[in-house]
């Protein structure tokens, strides 16, 4: 666009305007580089009404012209909410009521997502603009008033469209999943008054707009699905989520409160995700150590209850960074009784190994079982009838063997995952099977007078052969520890004599100093290449050797990774320091070798055996730990696999180089 147009429209000179085109009629179809827009297109973004008159007058056509976002004037006089122009341009072009943008938005939706609540009125009269939102053809105006939060527009248009309110956007989301990701609370209110109902339902990601509103830690939100739709807070998400798992997720602390105090929710704290874990898992996990501290004091959440990987909080814990929150966290964790998975299973293969061969009376057995939660899960449904949501109750309720007892959850059937990601029954009896084991027992072994008065002969002789390699394992398990001290201890030692090979050589330098004139103690040889090399590398050992001395015995780790992270390190230091030190030996020896015809084959002879000795050693042992590490890989990938399995013992352990190794009897580090 030429620049005296673009001025003459900017100040609103109609004069020059008009003698500019009058001059060269090619400048009324002129166009901005960037935007594609007309003269018309600028002059009501200006807002100037004589100008827009001038240029409808010249030319009529350009009212139903469009710029690079296919926007024509009609919808930018919507943008700016002026209704004189709009109407006037309308009356040139009626059909210009019809053309949607490139963002498939109606002049009715334009005026709606800027707030113009008399616009939107005006607009709402035009038959021809009403059937487009009937058919659906544009984006839906409602969905556009409750993102940008204008609840005057919504309340005019629910009562016009009532079928707007569930009508799903391409990402699967209504009107009120809007309100509730933006946060209007006076929207929501209405969306629920006019209907409950989409309440539940869920867009393409498995949401439902209350799940969307945990997310964001919209409190007034919360209250108006608790006072209006309080049963959209049973609803689950596509990853078995509950709305306290969501709080905890996404650090809603104020949510988390005002969900985990309320009666119609609270009795879903010990429920568990599609991975096992309860709410307290998560905190944990994620380093949400207020809430964690919240469950344990301020509610019943089981401290025990274990996820599809068998790990307890306490266990999750024991993985995560140490700090003084966390050991803080770990006391009262410890305090409230919870366990590690490891000890619970041992203490449950004992418990069941302790009960009486005579058979009880019915309460007295009844009351022993109780007591160590061997409970069931299919005992109320057969596996030809109960749903899934039956089944999540039933596992979760019965995740944890050692927790005290809490309200009794809702209804099973209260419970509910999205449609489109349902999980399958054989999920359910996977999760159910790997939950209820109790010293080797699966869902198999039901409860009853008969099983508790009698082993069968096969499970005597396989609990027999259990204790054994237990026993077994734990005597490894103790060496192992054992050998991991051994290690620090002989790289203590070892640290502390290069230092003191390295601080001898240093004050006593090969080749002598000399004893009189002004150089007296100064290195003979200290012009020499050889020597600056033996320095350098002397100085290198000598420090590195230093502080690994410092730092282990400054730092005293309590736990294995801990003390492996430690080791490592310190391990990797000192071969650095063993590597320099040889250095340093090599070039003291190059010093000091006469340079007399004949030795020179010496000399490469001590570079060649010192380089390949070290070498092949370093060579060798760097093998060796990418063979390990390969080795872990593939032992994590297979306990990945079969976490599901019966196999308590090998779940239990954490220790993957021991795990990993055991055959080898070794494994480097």
């Amino acid at each position: 666009m030429h620049p005296s147009l673009f001025e003459a429209i900017m100040e609103n000179d109609v004069t020059r305007f008009l003698n500019l085109v009058q001059q060269n009629q090619g400048m009324l179809e002129q166009r901005t580089t960037a935007t594609s827009d007309t003269v018309l297109h600028l002059a009501i973004r200006f807002g100037h009404m004589e100008l827009v008159r001038a240029i409808v007058k010249l030319c009529p056509k350009m009212v139903s012209a469009e710029n690079k976002k296919m926007d024509t004037p009609c919808h930018e006089a919507c943008r700016r909410g002026n209704a004189e122009v709009l109407f006037r341009l309308l009356d040139v072009d009626p059909q210009s009521s019809c053309k949607l943008n490139l963002d498939e938005q109606s002049l009715l939706s334009v005026a709606c997502s800027y707030g113009y609540l008399d616009l939107a009125k005006l607009l709402l009269t035009l038959p021809e603009l009403v059937k487009l939102e009937e058919d659906g053809l544009d984006q839906s105006c409602l969905h556009l008033a409750a993102l940008q939060g204008y609840p005057d527009i919504v309340k005019e248009l629910l009562p016009m469209f009532p079928y707007l309110a569930k009508r799903p956007d391409t990402s699967g989301n209504s009107p009120l999943h809007y309100a509730c990701t933006e946060g209007h609370a006076d929207i929501t209110r209405f969306l629920l008054s006019h209907n409950t109902s989409v309440a539940l339902q869920y867009n393409n990601n498995g949401y439902t707009p209350l799940h969307l509103a945990v997310m964001i830690g919209k409190v007034p939100i919360l209250e108006e699905f608790l006072s209006k739709a309080s049963s959209s807070y049973q609803q689950l998400t596509k990853d078995g989520e509950t709305v306290l798992h969501l709080a905890v997720k996404y650090s809603q602390i104020s949510a988390f409160l005002f969900l985990s105090q309320n009666f119609v929710i609270s009795d879903l704290l010990n429920c568990q995700d599609r991975y096992g874990n309860s709410i307290l898992h998560l905190a944990v996990k994620e380093k949400h150590y207020q809430i964690a501290e919240h469950l344990i004091r301020k509610t019943r959440v089981k401290v025990n209850a274990r996820n599809c990987d068998r790990l307890t909080a306490l266990d999750i814990l024991d993985q995560v960074e140490d700090s003084g929150k966390s050991r803080s966290l770990q006391a009262l964790l410890i305090g409230a009784g919870a366990k590690k998975s490891i000890d619970i299973s041992a203490g449950s293969r004992k418990t069941s190994g302790a009960i009486k061969t005579t058979l009880a009376p019915l309460g007295t057995v009844k009351r022993s079982l109780q007591g160590e939660n061997l409970v069931d899960p299919f005992k109320h449904s057969s596996p030809s009838t109960s749903s899934p949501a039956t089944s999540f109750s039933s596992i979760s309720s019965n995740s944890s063997p050692q927790s005290p007892p809490i309200r009794p959850f809702p209804s099973p059937d209260n419970l509910k995952y999205p449609s489109s990601c349902m999980p399958s029954r054989r999920d359910f009896d996977a999760a159910a099977i790997d939950r209820c084991q109790i010293g080797g027992r699966t869902k198999s072994d039901h409860i009853s007078p008969t099983n508790v008065q009698h082993k069968h002969p096969t499970e005597r002789k396989l609990e027999g052969l259990c204790k054994p390699q237990d026993q077994s394992q734990k005597k490894f398990q103790e060496v192992h520890n054992e050998a991991l001290q051994n290690a620090r201890n002989t790289v203590t030692l070892v640290a502390i004599l290069i230092a003191t090979v390295t601080f001898g050589a240093g004050i006593c330098p090969p080749g002598g100093v000399y004893q009189e004139g002004p150089m007296k103690g100064k290195a003979i040889a200290g012009r020499t290449i050889a020597f600056k090399v033996f320095a350098l590398s002397n100085n290198v050992a000598l420090f590195i050797s230093l502080s690994i001395v410092i730092i282990l015995v400054s730092i005293i780790p309590f736990r294995r990774r801990s003390q492996m992270h430690i080791l490592i390190i310190s391990h990797k230091a000192m071969w650095l320091a063993v590597s320099f030190m040889a250095t340093s030996y090599v070039a003291a020896t190059w010093v000091i070798m006469p340079r007399s015809k004949g030795a020179d084959w010496m000399l490469v002879s001590l570079l060649a055996v010192g380089s390949s000795t070290m070498g092949t050693v370093f060579l060798g042992l760097v093998m060796m730990l990418i063979e390990h590490w390969q080795r872990k890989r593939k032992w994590r990938k297979m306990r990945k696999e079969t976490r599901h399995g019966d196999a308590d013992r090998d779940s239990d352990s954490r220790n993957s180089d021991f795990e990993s190794s055991f055959n080898r009897g070794y494994h480097s580090y």
